[in-house]
């Protein structure tokens, strides 16, 4: 048996032949360890003569392990695995930092969700927590990092930065343009199905704020759809159930892939905004800086694309 001292001589050695023999190439380990075909050749040899025993069948310019090499190979790439881990172990886990954003169902499905990639390559090490909700809560007294919300920016205790301003238009799916004549002008949509937006909590436009921006007051009780979630109503268009209100920011990808239809009839800017509003009392280092700061980026990179 080889002394502690020995063994601990012949480690460099070790490395080389486990190189070598996994490749069953001198040339490869070379290539793989940035070392000489000749150093790699002595290394081995000095490991064989230590040993008293031939590690390799050399024919020509190719080798490949004996019994005995292939036998070492084994134990020597199991105590190299087993090293490995221990210093794996060791080290100190990357921190993953988790930043909560509150949202509606409909943002969360059809402006964060398909840009998640995109954010995760962007902000690698941030856990994001996307947390739906039926009416905007209060984000500092939750204890949340994040919140997207429409209006004019103005939430208490919260910075806000405008991610995009809020311009709302018709929209259908391609098939109900095939299926129906398009209209002309606002007071043909009145012969469409239309799927209203009926929100429970937040205040939104409707079809007769809309119809009135476009010069046409429009008695109530319009006939339609009424579905109480933006996220279905799109749905619902997607399937081909009608027209509907499009907000830019969630259909303009939509639009773009053929998947919706914008029926240049009239749109409507309402002079408000959606913002992404943080705390105002947090670290300076706070993980939902970068959030905050790559959803606008991002908003405004596909802006500014024709």
């Amino acid at each position: 048996m080889l002394s502690r001292r020995r063994m601990m001589t012949s480690l460099p050695n070790l490395f080389v032949f486990e190189s070598a023999a996994r490749h069953a190439s001198f040339t490869k380990a070379s290539e793989e360890l940035g070392m000489t075909q000749s150093a790699v050749s002595q290394r081995v040899r000095a490991l064989e003569e230590t040993l008293g025993i031939a590690l390799f069948t050399r024919s020509g310019r190719s080798v490949s392990p004996t019994r005995a090499g292939a036998k070492l190979l084994r134990e020597v790439a199991f105590a190299f695995q087993s090293l490995e881990r221990a210093v794996d172990d060791l080290r100190p886990r990357a921190v993953r930092t988790p930043v909560t954003l509150s949202a509606s169902t409909a943002f969360a499905a059809w402006w964060m969700a398909p840009r998640l990639g995109l954010f995760h390559a962007a902000c690698p090490g941030i856990d994001l927590r996307l947390q739906t909700t039926d009416r905007d809560v209060d984000i500092v007294a939750e204890g949340l990092s994040l919140g997207l919300r429409a209006g004019d920016g103005h939430v208490d205790g919260c910075d806000a930065s405008l991610l995009c301003a809020e311009v709302i238009y018709p929209v259908c799916a391609p098939a109900w343009i095939a299926e129906h004549e398009a209209p002309a002008c606002p007071d043909e949509l009145l012969d469409h199905r239309l799927i209203h937006l009926e929100e429970p909590f937040r205040a939104a436009i409707t079809w007769d704020d809309w119809f009135a921006a476009n010069g046409l007051p429009c008695a109530n009780d319009i006939p339609g759809l009424r579905i109480n979630d933006y996220a279905l109503v799109l749905q619902a268009v997607l399937q081909g159930g009608g027209v509907a209100l499009g907000w830019d920011h969630l259909v303009r990808p939509l639009i773009d892939q053929g998947l919706l239809c914008r029926l240049s009839i009239g749109s409507l800017d309402t002079g408000a905004g959606f913002y992404v509003v943080q705390p105002r009392l947090r670290r300076r280092d706070d993980p939902g800086n970068r959030v905050r700061r790559w959803m606008v980026e991002q908003a405004r990179r596909e802006a500014s694309r024709p």
